[in-house]
Order: C-alpha cells, then sequence, then structure tokens
C-alpha cells in the first residue's frame, strides 16, 4: 500500500513493515503511559481479560464519561472513538485480586471512582469488580446485556431434547454436505463449542434464509429425494424451530434497546410494555423466555436509583480485541507487546500528537516497558528454543535452483 502511495506520501524510500510496527508500538506506548484523563465522577469503567497462547493474561480497561454520550443520536451505542484506554494490565493468574488492584490503578488516572462498570459475568472480572465496589459505595456494578440475553436462553434450551435433537442433525449436515457439490452452498454455520449461545442468531439466521429460500423456489432444482435425505430432518422440527426463532427476535430486540438506550427504570418499563403489546397470545415457551428475560434485565435495573442511567452494552470491548486478534501475525504469539497497538485504536490521528508521540517515546523506552510488565514472550521463547537456521548457500530455493 506504502508502495501505491509513495508518490504521493512524497517519500523515496518505503518504510519497513518493522519500522511501521515500531511507530504503532510507540504511539501505543504513548497512550498508555501519558494519556491524561478529565478528573470527573462520571466515568465508566468497561473491562475485560484476554486470555491466548501462553500464561499470560491482558485487563483491558476502558473509560467513557456519560455527559458525554446525552444527546447523542446514537444514544450509548459505543464506537471505538468513544472510549479511552485507561490502563492494559498485566499478570500470569487472572484472579479477582488481581482485577481489583487494576481498576484501582486505573481509578487513580481518573482522580475518582468509577460511577459504574459494566463487565460480562466471568467469575474472576466479577470478583475483583465487588472487591472494588466494597471501597467504593458510589460505584454501580452493571452486567453486558448480551451475556445476560446468552444465559436466559442457555438456561431455557440446554435440557429442551428438541433443541438437543436440532444441534445433533445439525452438525451431521453440517460434515455430509461440506463434500458435495450441489448441496454444500446450503452448508450449516458451525456451532460454537464456546459462548454458544452468544451466536444463536447466526443459526437462526441460516434457518430464516433456508425457509425462505425453499419458499420462493430456488431449491427446485434439489431432486425432493435428496432433499429430504439431507434436510428432511428440518420439517418435524418446524413448530419448535418458530418458538426459538420467536426467542431470539426477542432477545436480539432487549439487546437493541439496552444498547441504545442503557439500562434504567424508564427502559425496563418500556420493554414490558413493548413484549407484553407484540406477544399477547404467545406460546407457553416463549411466554416463560419474555419472563426470564426481563427478570435478567430487572437485576440490573433494580440497582439504580429512580432516574439513573448507566451502559449496559460492552459490545466496544469485543470489537477491540476482536480487531486485535486480526491484527496479530499469528495467533501462536501469545500475548506479546504489540498489545500496545490496542490503544492505536481509540488514539485521536491528528498530526500534532502523532508527531509528539514519536518524538517522546524511544524505542529503548517500549522495549523496557515490554520487560517490566510482560517479561519473555512467547514468540521470543520459541526463536530461543527453535533458531533460525543459516540458509545453506548450496541450498535449493523454492524452484529447486541451487544458490551459488
Amino acid at each position: 500500500m506504502l508502495g501505491v502511495l509513495q508518490k504521493e506520501l512524497g517519500i523515496s524510500t518505503i518504510p519497513h513493515h518493522t519500522t511501521i510496527r515500531q511507530w504503532i508500538l510507540k504511539r501505543g506506548y504513548c497512550q498508555i503511559t501519558h494519556q491524561t484523563f478529565e478528573k470527573a465522577k462520571d466515568w465508566v469503567g468497561i473491562f475485560d481479560l484476554t486470555i491466548g497462547v501462553g500464561a499470560l493474561k491482558c485487563l483491558l480497561v476502558l473509560g467513557v464519561r456519560l455527559t458525554h454520550l446525552k444527546d447523542r443520536e446514537d444514544g450509548f451505542t459505543l464506537t471505538h472513538q468513544d472510549v479511552q484506554v485507561i490502563g492494559l494490565y498485566y499478570n500470569t493468574k487472572s484472579s479477582g485480586e488481581f482485577v481489583h488492584t487494576s481498576l484501582k490503578e486505573a481509578e487513580a488516572k481518573i482522580g475518582s471512582s468509577f460511577a459504574s462498570l459494566l463487565l460480562d459475568q466471568g467469575p474472576d472480572v466479577t470478583k475483583g469488580a465487588n472487591n472494588y465496589k466494597e471501597g467504593s459505595k458510589n460505584t454501580t456494578i452493571v452486567h453486558d446485556i448480551s451475556h445476560k440475553i446468552a444465559n436466559v436462553l442457555e438456561k431455557t434450551l440446554k435440557n429442551d431434547m428438541h433443541w438437543k435433537l436440532f444441534c445433533e442433525h445439525l452438525t451431521a449436515t453440517k460434515q455430509s454436505v461440506q463434500q458435495t457439490l450441489d448441496l454444500a452452498a446450503l452448508m450449516p454455520p458451525k456451532l460454537r463449542s464456546q459462548a454458544r449461545y452468544m451466536s444463536i442468531d447466526v443459526l437462526m439466521s441460516w434457518i430464516i434464509r433456508f425457509q425462505e429460500s425453499k419458499k420462493a423456489g430456488t431449491m427446485n432444482s434439489i431432486s425432493q429425494e435428496r432433499f429430504d435425505e439431507y434436510f428432511g430432518w428440518l420439517l418435524p422440527l418446524e413448530p419448535h424451530i418458530e418458538c426459538w426463532k420467536q426467542m431470539v427476535a426477542i432477545g436480539e430486540m432487549i439487546k437493541d434497546v439496552v444498547r441504545t438506550n442503557g439500562y434504567s427504570h424508564k427502559i425496563y418499563q418500556r420493554l414490558e410494555d413493548v413484549l407484553a403489546a407484540q406477544y399477547p397470545d404467545a406460546l407457553p415457551m416463549v411466554t416463560d423466555f419474555i419472563d426470564a428475560a426481563l427478570n435478567a434485565v430487572w437485576d440490573e435495573v433494580e440497582k439504580l436509583k429512580p432516574r439513573q442511567v448507566v451502559l449496559g452494552d460492552s459490545r466496544v470491548i469485543e470489537s477491540i480485541f476482536g480487531k486485535f486478534k486480526q491484527s496479530t501475525s499469528s495467533q501462536l504469539q501469545g500475548i506479546t507487546i504489540g498489545a500496545l497497538g490496542i490503544a492505536t485504536f481509540m488514539a485521536g490521528n491528528e498530526m500534532t500528537e502523532v508527531k509528539k508521540a514519536m518524538e517522546i517515546t524511544t524505542m529503548g523506552q517500549v522495549l523496557e516497558w515490554g520487560k517490566k510488565h510482560i517479561g519473555d514472550s512467547l514468540a521470543s521463547l520459541r526463536r530461543k528454543f527453535f533458531p533460525h537456521k543459516k540458509r545453506n548457500k548450496n541450498c535449493e530455493n523454492s524452484r529447486g535452483v541451487a544458490y551459488t
């Protein structure tokens, strides 16, 4: 890309990829170590642990001020640019004590305790948040709405024999059609081994598209005998599938409302009214799911004061972790100094700020920071254990031609 833009950028030499990586590390280091934050009492902390290959864990703490979100068209729906990295913290043990200590360090940067903390329902982050609240009575702890709804779906479906049968057929069908010429395009999505109910909407989306395609006649080229052989199992499950589709749609609607408006008594009442109006004659299974989903929302809302509004969606941190994992060159590297690049996802790109970061930061400082907080990375240990062999001048290249 830089080669294409070389003329427009007015550079005579294209930077090596390692140089660009150093720029990213220096920018991230500057954000983590020199960034200052407004001293205020309305900071929301959003945090989670990422665990890669190896023992080292990384806790990312993001922050956003509630006053900055008021009167926005997007409401409380956050983008990368809406949040700031308050801290990156590393440890070989993801304990509640580690999370608590990290939150206290993050608190020192914003000059006050967090007004609220938003997290998933992982045991370590929950324990750390509860320990933090013991010393900060004014902090409200709430849990991410997507994880709440996923837990409700899991409790509703995990003992449903029809759901179990559906999952078994789905896995078998995927395996049987993936090597066929005419049916591979209809292959269902793979069931996730972990956090399956966080992505259940993907399964229902496939079912809906499949049913619509069948109804529209676009599958008429498939003989009925062949269709029944591979997909005939869907027909007897259709009444149950319709219930599941409604449940997932209800869950998505609840998540969208909370993402946009946050948790509050007003939003809870709105959800109650809307669901009662839209599903007055729902089947018992769907009615039970609505009650359980509303109870899950109320578990968070009852912690709030009558007019209090707090963030309820932590998708932004999941997105940041996902972007970081995609940007790493190898999934086998584990947590490395490259995690500093996370801070650049939220950093502004104003020329003066970038220029300052390049001028005041040296790679020596970055490496010293890495040595202190991360130590020997998995990648460096691999290089130690498996050093690169020097190329023999008489070895063959990829074309089978000997080097001379």
